[in-house]
Parts: C-alpha cells; structure tokens; sequence
C-alpha cells in the first residue's frame, strides 16, 4: 500500500484517498493538498494547476481493503464452523449432564419435604402420645 509523503498516512478510500499531481504525477493524500501554502509539488519544487483522483491507486487500495475483509470473512466462517463442530459433537453429552443435574435438585427438593413431613408426623405422633 502506498503512503502519502507529506502525512504518512496510508491511502485509503475515505479520509486519504489519493490525489496525483497533473504536472509530476506525484500523490498525495487530498487532506495534505488543501494545506500546501502554494501549488507546488513537496517532493520536486515542479508548479501544478490540477489536481486529480488517483483512479489507479484507488481501484488497488479498495481491492485491498476488499481482500482483507474477505480474508475476515473467512476466518470468521471457519470459527464459526469449528464452534459448530464443537457444539453439534458435545451437545448430547451437555444434555445428559444438564438432566442429570436437574433430576439430582428434583430429587434433593424432594428428600426436603420428605424431611419435612417426616418432622410434622413426629410431632404429631409425639402429641398424641402425650395426651
């Protein structure tokens, strides 16, 4: 990728896209453009009247972001694939171990009010025998 030789930015397609000088064809980025005190070419002191949209370096820069974005893309299908995998290999043996735990608080609820009316019962057998 290119850079711009007064900011060092690299060109891209939005805030520092790449403007060609129409006498020397040097680029530079539109933002340090506008800033040169006179029309004069930084890097070879050569005067210019125009400047224009570097379509070239343009079209390279937006397939290059493109390329990335792509390469993004497919990285993030490939995780998404091994998470898949991961889950479509685990998820009976989560489910058993899900149902396993929900059967063992089932069964702990239960022994409670078992205790508890065990404990009811003992008082009221123990009141009937006091009487």
């Amino acid at each position: 990728m290119e850079i711009c030789a007064i900011c060092y930015n690299l060109f891209n397609h939005s805030t520092h896209r790449p403007f060609s000088l129409n006498q020397c064809g040097h680029s530079f980025c539109y933002v340090c453009l506008k800033k040169l005190p006179k029309k004069e070419c930084p890097l070879c002191k050569q005067i210019f009247q125009r400047i224009n949209l570097n379509k070239q370096a343009l079209e390279l820069i937006i397939m290059s972001e493109f390329d990335i974005k792509i390469k993004k893309l497919k990285n993030l299908t490939k995780t998404l694939e091994e998470a898949f995998t991961y889950i479509s290999l685990n998820i009976d043996d989560e489910i058993e171990q899900i149902n396993a735990e929900t059967n063992e608080v089932i069964l702990e609820n239960l022994l409670n009010k078992l205790i508890f009316f065990k404990q009811n019962l003992d008082s009221i057998f123990t009141e009937i025998l006091e009487k």
